[in-house]
């Protein structure tokens, strides 16, 4: 009981994130994020984690993708270095217009909205998330920015398919 109240420090890698990052990321992308504490950010308000009705857009601006969309129930949120956010690129391709942008804290357009109130243990926060015209470069696709129609949302989504089945 002499640490009660005092919150446990994380260690880098421990995030939900951080799995998505193993099972999908480039070598580079692995080498720039793996030391950060990575959250997971897929469930939304209107469409809890049914992946195909993700509303959450990223629209391709030249070399940046631009995220707008509400995030919640986001593991390690209020903890985590960054984020690994599910969007569509196309909503007319279901799962396969998802892909996977990483997003360091702190991202003008990203905000963190609340850390929910639980009950019970509370070793892990979780939080609700806000994208609005947030600049994500291109190079910040999981896995590599492949162009649509050939298996664009296909890897994303085998890709967290991956990190569910590891975590």
């Amino acid at each position: 009981a002499a640490n009660a109240g005092v919150p446990l420090k994380q260690s880098p890698g421990q995030g939900l994130g951080n799995a998505a990052l193993a099972a999908a990321g480039t070598e580079e992308q692995k080498r720039k994020w793996s030391g950060l504490t990575l959250a997971m950010s897929i469930t939304e308000p209107g469409a809890g984690s049914d992946t195909k009705a993700i509303q959450t857009t990223a629209t391709r601006d030249g070399d940046d993708y631009i995220l707008n969309g509400d995030k919640i129930f986001v593991t390690t949120g209020i903890r985590c270095e960054g984020v690994v956010v599910w969007a569509t690129v196309d909503k007319s391709l279901g799962r396969a217009g998802i892909k996977s942008f990483m997003v360091m804290k702190g991202t003008p357009g990203f905000e963190i909205v609340r850390k929910e109130k639980k009950l019970g243990i509370r070793t892990s926060d979780t939080a609700a998330f806000s994208f609005r015209d947030c600049r994500v470069p291109r190079e910040n696709v999981l896995g590599g920015d492949e162009e649509k129609g050939k298996g664009a949302g296909s890897g994303a989504y085998k890709g967290v398919l991956k990190t569910f089945n590891m975590t």
